[in-house]
């Protein structure tokens, strides 16, 4: 139950907090669904793994460390992207729209790879 109550509070500030590049983005390139959609894809993933006893076994500190990690990723990304907005550079452009799958990437790397930390 708290887990459940940790995934929406994660996904809110996510949503809060990356709408507004986006919004703000409109006007210097164009903004699609997925624009709206990865900033959460990768809490929804790192669920969905952790749901499916997929990577290590899972403590409270683990559930902490890594959504937070996640979550820094995923708020990070938006306003990176913004900024790239700001500069004409087709490379630039590509990368911008690479980074998106940083939160799943990270998600999926943080899940396999994060061993079992000690609840104290």
């Amino acid at each position: 139950m708290i887990v459940t109550f940790n995934i929406i509070l994660i996904l809110l500030i996510i949503s809060v907090s990356t709408i507004i590049p986006a919004i703000l983005s409109k006007n210097r390139s164009r903004i699609t669904w997925w624009d709206y959609v990865y900033p959460a894809s990768g809490v929804l993933l790192w669920f969905i793994l952790q749901m499916g006893d997929l990577g290590g076994e899972i403590s409270k500190f683990n559930i902490i460390i890594e959504l937070f990690i996640i979550l820094l990723i995923s708020v990070t990304i938006p306003w990176l992207r913004f900024a790239f907005t700001f500069i004409n550079n087709r490379l630039l452009h590509l990368l911008s729209f690479s980074i998106t799958f940083a939160p799943v990437i990270v998600a999926l790397l943080i899940r396999l790879t994060m061993p079992l930390l000690p609840e104290k």
